[in-house]
């Protein structure tokens, strides 16, 4: 007797087959892959969050110093930010203070305090002035010294 092959299962003879038992298992297998998965995109976007959450409050805090910081009035300034104006050295401010800078006209000195600030509109008009012009002559009496 011919087997014939070509007659199809009934439904429970396909769920007792060992073809049903592969299906079964690799469709299982498949879904624990895709669980694990969806589980990990879920931890590295909870991660994510807290990272984004964490420079959340870092800018916070840094907005808030910012905004507690005491504006600086642009129109005075340090010997420092002063020589750098004139593209002197601060040395040759503390030279001229009182031969070509005068105080309360160029500098200020706040009471009680030792610390000098310099007067940007003042170190201007100076530098269109012909004081300008002396300092450029020292200047270039000072290199000739040197050469």
């Amino acid at each position: 007797m011919q087997s014939n092959t070509n007659i199809p299962m009934t439904a429970s003879e396909y769920k007792n087959s060992s073809a049903y038992a592969d299906i079964q298992s690799t469709a299982i297998q498949y879904l624990l892959y895709e669980s694990r998965t969806i589980h990990s995109f879920i931890e590295q976007s909870i991660q994510q969050r807290d990272e984004i959450r964490e420079l959340r409050k870092k800018m916070d805090a840094i907005q808030q110093r910012k905004s507690k910081k005491q504006v600086i009035d642009p129109k005075f300034c340090n010997t420092a930010h002063a020589a750098a104006f004139l593209d002197v050295h601060e040395s040759f401010l503390n030279k001229k203070k009182e031969k070509d800078f005068k105080l309360g006209k160029h500098y200020f000195k706040p009471s009680g305090q030792s610390i000098v600030r310099w007067s940007i509109d003042a170190l201007s008009e100076w530098m269109q002035s012909d004081g300008a012009d002396s300092f450029a002559n020292e200047e270039l009496a000072e290199l000739l010294k040197r050469s």
